[in-house]
């Protein structure tokens, strides 16, 4: 019996995990990029300091100087990206060639539209979760209390 309210613990915790938020449309973001003519695009997102939001930027061009080419995508990124975002980072043919903060990009480039820093907005199940643990956890205690009692009247 220890072993399945073990493993019912479990399934719980595990069944409470989530997934990293979603920090951003970087589909959205690659795709306009890799519309903007260059030959090969990558696109992610960190955090380099709680808060902090760096997408970075890596692509491949022949067509264009390498800082004609991150100072176009900084642009793009900076003007389009739909989520938070704090510094743009662009690699360009494989060589760090653009970093620039919110103060740079917003001189570079001007201001930023604030819609595009919002988040979209997605179900929260906190309140569903803590119903299901909280009725698990009384339905442990509950067994748990039975066994005992069961085991003292034998």
């Amino acid at each position: 019996m220890p072993r399945a309210l073990v493993l019912l613990l479990c399934l719980l915790i595990a069944g409470c995990a989530e997934p990293p938020p979603e920090r951003g449309d970087l589909q959205g973001t690659l795709q306009r990029l890799s519309e903007a003519g260059y030959d090969w695009t990558s696109v992610g997102h960190s955090q380099p300091a709680p808060g902090q939001d760096l997408v970075l930027v890596e692509l491949r061009t022949k067509s264009e100087p390498a800082e004609q080419a991150a100072d176009r995508a900084a642009k793009l990124v900076w003007t389009t990206h739909k989520g938070p975002l704090d510094a743009v980072a662009v690699e360009v043919n494989g060589v760090d060639t653009l970093v620039l903060n919110r103060t740079e990009l917003v001189t570079r480039f001007g201001a930023r539209d604030r819609q595009l820093d919002a988040l979209p907005k997605k179900a929260d199940w906190t309140g569903f979760w803590s119903v299901v643990i909280g009725v698990a956890g009384v339905f442990a205690v509950g067994l748990l209390a039975f066994r005992l009692w069961r085991r003292a009247r034998s």
